[in-house]
């Protein structure tokens, strides 16, 4: 296990710990966008494989594998779509790649698939070439504190803490996140009121003729149809003091993402986006 001051530190660890020269890299076009910032700034190329279906599209990244691929990451659920690959999916890809290909399972909203049984947890395989991340920044709600982890082989690890700060986290941090762990009614609070937002969401943009996709997550992509009509109800909504993102920046110009709020949080949402889409 290598813990560090979020996941974020832990996949950066790892980009710097493995990646030289000539080394490339494959991942989703419409994924978490920390990762193409730290690839970029380590001066190393970066495939990105088109969504399929908002979905990573996990047999084009097995057939862009070649020699010179060090690294493929994958998120599950994916940020922003909030999607997730199967276990057979899973199972069928890692048999197509190669033992000098480090795949990177970034399992950030992974507490939300609430024991999913077509979820491929990664901790059910135990693989040599596999790094799974994991953050207490999300359903844990701990996201200014700073911690994450990362599980994988012990030569895997041995390679990331060496490069690793020594002082990170912060034994603050270390304690909350040990109180966090104890704290499983928490959790199951988090999860419900997640579940009853989602459903809360779900029928009301469903309702509005609004596209959504179905999510693993604590988040709804939805698809608007055009950059124009983003813009539109982006500026709308922080005109009424309501925030949700356009994804621009993760190669998905006509979608937003709505994260799941409080009750009340949700029905202001709901009953703005009524009056836009009414206009």
């Amino acid at each position: 296990v290598a813990i560090g001051s979020g996941s974020e530190s832990i996949l950066a660890n790892t980009i710097r710990a493995f990646l030289h020269g000539d080394d490339e890299v494959i991942t989703a076009d419409g994924t978490f966008i920390g990762f193409y910032v730290l690839v970029n700034a380590q001066g190393i190329k970066l495939h990105k494989i088109p969504l399929k279906n908002y979905r990573f599209d996990l047999d084009a990244i097995a057939n862009a594998i070649n020699e010179r691929t060090k690294v493929v990451y994958l998120c599950n659920p994916n940020n922003p779509t909030g999607t997730i690959f199967d276990r057979e999916e899973f199972e069928t890809f890692m048999n197509r790649v190669p033992e000098h290909v480090l795949v990177i399972l970034d399992e950030a909203y992974y507490e939300f698939t609430k024991g999913d049984q077509d979820f491929p947890n990664s901790m059910q395989y135990r693989l040599d070439n596999v790094l799974t991340l994991r953050t207490f920044s999300k359903a844990y709600g701990m996201a200014g504190v700073r911690v994450g982890y990362g599980l994988g082989h012990e030569m895997l690890i041995d390679y990331i803490n060496r490069i690793k700060l020594p002082f990170e986290p912060s034994v603050m941090a270390q304690a909350a996140a040990y109180a966090a762990l104890q704290d499983k009614e928490y959790m199951d609070r988090t999860l419900e009121n997640n579940q009853v937002g989602m459903e809360y969401l779900e029928k009301n943009l469903d309702r509005l003729g609004i596209k959504r996709v179905n999510s693993w997550a604590n988040f709804i992509l939805i698809e608007l149809g055009s950059e124009e009509k983003v813009a539109s109800t982006n500026d709308a909504l922080l005109r009424k003091g309501i925030a949700i993102r356009p994804l621009t920046a993760f190669g998905l110009a006509t979608c937003m993402r709505i994260t799941v709020g409080i009750p009340q949080e949700n029905e202001k949402l709901v009953a703005a986006l009524e009056e836009i889409f009414a206009n």
